[in-house]
């Protein structure tokens, strides 16, 4: 399994600005698009809190275990696992288990 650090999520509904962090300028979609090398549907299958991850030691959040369900940029593996910080501040981007979201890494 590999382990992404979380970029951008928009849901297939959202507007056309996107952004995980409130200290970053609003992306447009074709910023998100353009920069992105991987751009995928995925459904989130199971979600894990961390006081502090391993790979990131002191950095609190969570970690998606997310099933790719379409590829729509680069080559997705099947399943693969993304973290995101806790709240805003850390750039985090609440997911909810058996949710389907559009993931820009």
């Amino acid at each position: 399994m590999t382990y992404r650090a979380l970029l951008f999520v928009v849901a297939l509904f959202m507007s056309s600005h996107t952004g995980a962090c409130s200290c970053v300028r609003p992306y447009t979609v074709q910023d998100n698009v353009t920069g992105a090398n991987e751009i995928f549907v995925g459904r989130v299958v199971a979600m894990k809190k961390f006081a502090s991850h391993p790979s990131l030691p002191g950095w609190s959040g969570a970690q998606a275990e997310v099933e790719v369900t379409q590829n729509l940029k680069g080559n997705s593996q099947k399943r693969t696992t993304v973290i995101t910080g806790k709240g805003e501040g850390t750039c985090g981007v609440p997911m909810r288990a058996g949710m389907s979201y559009v993931f820009f890494l």
